[in-house]
């Protein structure tokens, strides 16, 4: 409930397959929230792209609905934060106006220009950046648009990260903050400044392209008049830089608590704990009291799910929603008519490369198993568990190098944060999997509450990060695991490693 000698922090998060606006009061309440699916488009199989026009056009859209719903006024709101999806570089003239559609991270195109950037400068990159380029980082991406679309890099005035375009169009400044230029591969190894060395002497392409960079707390503009017409937002509300999804996501799930492993549920999934003191800081943070660990990332996850909606299960979610019921709701209710194990099916969740374990964008998707007795169900469920698997696979991975290091106790308990950590059998499922107790937060956006909480301390309206993560951040929830079922897992388990490492062969040999 509002309270009217209250303030209130909106918070935009723009994912790579929906966008969320919500807003929040000064205490942590959620007070409205709203969500629309975006359109993503594949224009060859490895291609993925999306238009940055439409994303505005929903932002826009959704600040208006969350507004609406929270029964405030636009004067009420002290500031605004935004966060987006990483490594999705988008192209803007001097007018601010976005030149070409934006490559997302799972885009795989460039991989011979990532190939050919490791063979012939591997080491002058690694000793400029500190890391080596992928074909989901930024870097690659960069080279192709250099060798393929050179009209588009000499048009571009700037090259702005996902949520820097929204805060383009909200304050008419250009900027990037810490966290989103830390994962594009184009940092010098301080992770302070743009890499020259690597920019204008390897790629071609000028450093003065690239946005400044600040702290993702610092206040980057006011919103316009243009953007207050638009949205209904108040003329002259602050904006901050914002951050990646990633630093919000870990900034709303309160990577402050000791041992905290958050596990994000996204289009991808991701993982990361805390840290005290490690050597394996990863660079994003900007604060040197805010240290995680990453513990790997997936290529796929919610995305398997999205396929299988608007692919194999497109007619029953067309029903759901003229029924009134979220057709990810109806989904899972039709996985949990399935058996653990989904019938003896095993699904390889490498549906636009991977990048977990071992990076390859060859990497294709399998069922395996499939008979004439398997029904949709089945199918649903093996999506679930094969991504349960593999979270599994890196949990594994992190542990044998934890016993080898003798430094650190088994990981007990897991965080799931995200849109897919609203489903309680896949929180079931993981937990059964993994061997692990699975927590659930008051609030699962974690990316949301993230930037808000971002947002309120830019500002000043909150004291500092730390201090409000620990007030705001609650476990609402917790799911032990079956120690039968997770015996059950075991066994499926084993054959997903088996067949994972078996078609690493076949893959080269896939024409798409």
């Amino acid at each position: 409930m509002k309270k009217d000698n209250q303030c209130y922090l909106l918070a935009i998060d723009l994912g790579t397959m929906s966008c969320k606006v919500a807003i929040f009061s000064d205490a942590g309440e959620l007070i409205s929230h709203a969500r629309a699916d975006l359109t993503i488009h594949y224009p060859q199989p490895t291609w993925v792209e999306a238009a940055p026009d439409d994303w505005w056009a929903i932002v826009i859209k959704l600040i208006r609905e969350a507004l609406d719903a929270s029964k405030i006024s636009p004067n009420q709101l002290a500031g605004i934060g935004v966060c987006g999806l990483m490594h999705a570089l988008v192209p803007i003239n001097r007018q601010g106006n976005v030149i070409d559609r934006a490559m997302l991270w799972m885009d795989q195109r460039c991989k011979s220009q990532a190939e050919w950037m490791i063979q012939n400068f591997g080491e002058k990159i690694r000793q400029l950046t500190g890391r080596l380029p992928s074909t989901t980082t930024s870097a690659a991406k960069l080279l192709w648009l250099k060798e393929n679309r050179p009209d588009v890099v000499e048009r571009t005035y700037k090259f702005l990260l996902a949520k820097d375009y929204l805060r383009l169009k909200l304050t008419g400044e250009f900027a990037t903050d810490v966290s989103d230029s830390g994962g594009t591969s184009l940092i010098d190894r301080e992770g302070k400044k743009w890499s020259v060395g690597l920019l204008e002497d390897i790629i071609g392409v000028s450093a003065e392209k690239m946005p400044v960079i600040h702290q993702s707390t610092d206040i980057a503009g006011y919103v316009t008049q243009q953007a207050a017409e638009e949205t209904g937002l108040a003329q002259g509300t602050p904006v901050i830089v914002g951050s990646s999804d990633v630093l919000a996501t870990l900034t709303g799930a309160n990577i402050y608590a000791p041992r905290r492993v958050c596990l994000y549920m996204g289009t991808a999934a991701w993982m990361a704990m805390s840290a005290e003191t490690d050597d394996r800081i990863h660079p994003f943070s900007e604060d040197v009291r805010f240290r995680y660990r990453w513990l790997g990332a997936t290529a796929t996850l919610g995305a398997g799910l999205k396929w299988y909606k608007e692919v194999l299960g497109q007619a029953e979610a067309s029903q759901a929603e003229k029924n009134g019921i979220d057709p990810y709701v109806d989904i899972e209710r039709e996985a949990a008519k399935a058996p653990p194990g989904a019938g003896g099916l095993i699904f390889i969740p490498h549906l636009m490369g991977e990048r977990a374990i071992k990076h390859n964008p060859d990497a294709k998707g399998t069922l395996f198993g499939l008979t004439l007795g398997h029904q949709k169900r089945h199918i649903i469920r093996a999506i679930m568990e094969g991504n349960a698997y593999i979270i599994r696979h890196l949990f594994d991975v992190e542990e044998d190098a934890d016993l080898s290091r003798q430094s650190r106790g088994k990981i007990t308990e897991i965080l799931t944060v995200g849109g897919g950590a609203k489903s309680p059998l896949w929180r079931e499922i993981i937990a059964n999997v993994t061997g692990k107790t699975v927590l659930a937060p008051r609030i699962f956006e974690a990316a949301s509450l993230g930037v808000a909480i971002l947002a309120g301390v830019g500002i000043g309206v909150l004291n500092n990060i730390k201090e409000t993560t620990n007030a705001w951040v609650h476990i609402a929830g917790r799911i032990e695991p079956d120690p039968a079922l997770t015996q059950k897992y075991e066994k499926s388990y084993r054959l997903y490693r088996d067949l994972d490492t078996a078609l690493q062969k076949f893959y080269l040999r896939v024409e798409d």
